[in-house]
């Protein structure tokens, strides 16, 4: 009987062990379908039967009107329960998961939580309440970016008609990359620091694209990684891994604000 009881302790430990990994994987899921409404104009103009030159301009509103989405996504993964490691190692009983969202305490520069430690495996409503609270500044960071990507688009368009525009190409392509990713940069600073100017955000998220180059070409790769799968298999890349794509963008965003968070917790 006792080896009854054992062996049935260890089968029950097992599945214990294997719902936080079925946890996670339906919030990467949720967060698949939250991006992908989120970011619902980018996702239009990107499906339009124009040619790219017609669709440039297109894509720089679209993704202006897309920023409040990353940024409510970007919440969801800095805050939520389920994608936090303790959840993984079976730490959080319900007693300390309620201690640890309403009892802590949030030094005075850093965001609330954006998503109630005991909201399980809820991501619809969190996501659309964070999004709320960040549309406003994601939106003006989303439309200075987009400006930018307009403006370098344009020039590019112009300099193709020329021989030594090629070079000059290419130099438009880096720092639209650049400004790209710290469009992405600039999106985590909003969603940690909400007191922040702007335009701090805007500096701060520029100057940590370039001085942390290898992350900015590591998200690169991702993106370009994802847009590539995307083009070849829409549906499956799409509800399959924009969650996923979201949260390694997210991880490199943070990893780049890293220094900056540690120098405002001194």
């Amino acid at each position: 009987m006792s080896a009854r009881t054992s062996r049935d302790a260890a089968s029950s430990s097992r599945w214990k062990a294997f719902f936080p990994i079925v946890d996670a994987v339906y919030v990467m899921l949720a967060l698949s379908v939250c991006v992908l409404m989120g970011c619902a104009s980018l996702l239009v103009v990107c499906f339009l039967p124009f040619p790219v030159a017609e669709t440039c301009p297109w894509l720089c509103v679209a993704l202006a009107l897309s920023a409040p989405g990353i940024a409510a996504a970007f919440a969801i993964y800095r805050d939520h329960p389920v994608l936090r490691p303790s959840h993984f190692a079976g730490m959080e009983s319900g007693a300390e998961k309620a201690s640890s969202s309403s009892g802590e305490i949030v030094p005075e520069w850093a965001a609330a939580p954006y998503v109630e430690a005991d909201s399980g495996v809820a991501v619809f409503r969190p996501f659309f309440a964070a999004y709320v609270k960040l549309w406003k500044r994601s939106l003006a960071l989303g439309a200075v970016s987009g400006t930018l990507l307009f403006v370098l688009s344009y020039d590019a368009r112009l300099l193709a008609q020329v021989s030594w525009g090629i070079y000059v190409m290419v130099l438009a392509c880096a720092i639209g990359v650049i400004a790209l990713m710290a469009l992405m940069t600039s999106l985590e600073l909003a969603v940690e620091f909400p007191k922040a100017k702007f335009s701090a955000l805007l500096r701060n998220g520029l100057l940590l694209a370039v001085f942390k180059l290898p992350i900015t070409l590591g998200l690169t790769v991702v993106v370009g990684t994802y847009m590539w799968g995307v083009a070849y298999y829409p549906l499956p890349v799409l509800v399959l891994m924009t969650g996923l794509v979201g949260y390694l963008i997210w991880v490199g965003a943070r990893s780049q604000s890293k220094e900056l968070r540690g120098a405002c917790a001194i």
